[in-house]
């Protein structure tokens, strides 16, 4: 189930790449720059957002879930 949830968490990070991208696409085409422009600086900054939330939530549920295994072996070990 914790591999379900991972999924999940991942896939609203990449959601919130996509969506801060297209945010500052957005905002840079309203201030005027070329479409060009706001197109580079929105997807590098879209994807750099998204892989730093994909790095932050994997980190944060395999630690965890390492911690979850060598509680299960010791239980284990102490049967």
């Amino acid at each position: 189930m914790k591999n379900f949830n991972f999924r999940s968490w991942s896939e609203i990070s990449y959601g919130l790449g996509v969506g801060s991208g297209f945010l500052v696409f957005f905002l840079l085409q309203a201030i005027g720059f070329g479409w060009g422009v706001s197109f580079g600086v929105g997807f590098t900054l879209g994807f750099l957002i998204s892989c730093i939330f994909n790095f932050y939530l994997s980190s944060f549920y395999e630690t965890q879930e390492a911690g979850d295994i060598s509680k299960t072996v010791q239980e284990f070990e102490k049967k």
